[in-house]
């Protein structure tokens, strides 16, 4: 029996069993990787589905995100990591970012807009439409949040930081506090 109060703090759960299982079995199930999509845009999850069901008309969400996961721990470089969500699968960055930085935390960080704008990021990625030019500037992106390791930044509505990870390795996720 599954115990509910894992899910409580989803970004615990997500970075120790969904990682865990991914580093074990090389894939994950349609659960594990809609949490992912849950916990970085909920209100992006039937999009995504429908998306992902379009594109693969003879496969049901279970296969799908196995096949997703699976293509993602058979690519060989972070770039190609990547280009399976973003190219084949038809993700944008902040998604596709997400998803790999659970998978891999030391060597992805969650793009986010916001934060982009705070580490002085000029070049907006959004509107990007060649992987090639998303996939430079996310890796300006990427070396600008891991440069600045523990940043913490005042906004309008909170504060944006980032945090340490008790084993020295860098949280890649960005946490709002309102005041």
């Amino acid at each position: 029996m599954i115990d509910p109060i894992k899910y409580y703090h989803l970004e615990t759960f997500l970075l120790q069993d969904v990682r865990q299982r991914f580093e074990r079995d090389h894939s994950i199930g349609a659960f594990d990787f809609f949490s992912i999509i849950i916990w970085k845009s909920n209100r992006s999850k039937t999009k995504v589905a429908n998306r992902l069901l379009t594109k693969s008309k003879n496969l049901n969400l279970e296969q799908i995100s196995r096949k997703i996961s699976a293509d993602i721990a058979q690519a060989k470089t972070e770039k190609e990591k990547m280009k399976v969500l973003i190219v084949h699968w038809g993700f944008k960055l902040a998604i596709a970012s997400a998803i790999l930085t659970i998978f891999y935390p030391e060597k992805f960080t969650i793009y986010d807009y916001r934060a982009a704008g705070q580490v002085n990021e000029g070049v907006r990625l959004k509107d990007k439409t060649k992987f090639e030019d998303i996939w430079i500037g996310y890796i300006v992106f990427r070396a600008k949040v891991f440069i600045n390791s523990i940043w913490r930044k005042p906004t309008r509505k909170g504060l944006l930081f980032i945090r340490k990870i008790k084993n020295g390795r860098f949280e890649s996720s960005f946490e709002y506090k309102f005041f």
